[in-house]
C-alpha cells in the first residue's frame, strides 16, 4: 500500500503535490512542537478538488489527539463537501515556484 494513497479521491493528486502539501502541513501544526517527527506523521484522508491554484484536502496527524467533528454533508460558501471533518478540511494554495 502507498502512504500517499489514504482514502477518496487521493489518488487524484500528483505524488509530488501530496509531499509538498504533507510538508507544509507539518512544517506549519507540528514540527515547532515535534522536532524529532517528520511529515510522514501527516495524512491526507481525502481530496476535494483543485480549484484554481488551490488544492482543498482533509489532513490528520498521528502525533497530535483533537476532537473530530464529522458531517456527511457540509456546505460551506455553496460549496458541498461530503465526509466533511472539523478540524481537518485544509486549502492549500500552490506554489508560484
Amino acid at each position: 500500500k502507498d502512504e500517499n494513497y489514504n482514502s477518496f479521491f487521493v489518488n487524484d493528486l500528483d505524488k509530488t503535490e501530496i509531499k509538498n502539501i504533507k510538508k507544509a502541513f507539518f512544517t506549519k501544526n507540528i514540527e515547532k512542537y515535534y522536532p524529532l517527527s517528520n511529515y510522514n506523521v501527516v495524512n491526507i484522508n481525502n481530496y476535494y478538488g483543485t480549484y484554481g491554484d488551490c488544492i482543498a484536502v482533509d489532513i490528520t496527524d498521528s502525533i497530535r489527539v483533537i476532537d473530530v467533528l464529522v458531517y456527511e454533508e457540509y456546505e460551506l460558501d455553496g460549496i458541498v463537501f461530503y465526509h466533511y471533518t472539523q478540524p481537518g478540511l485544509t486549502i492549500c494554495v500552490k506554489s508560484k515556484n
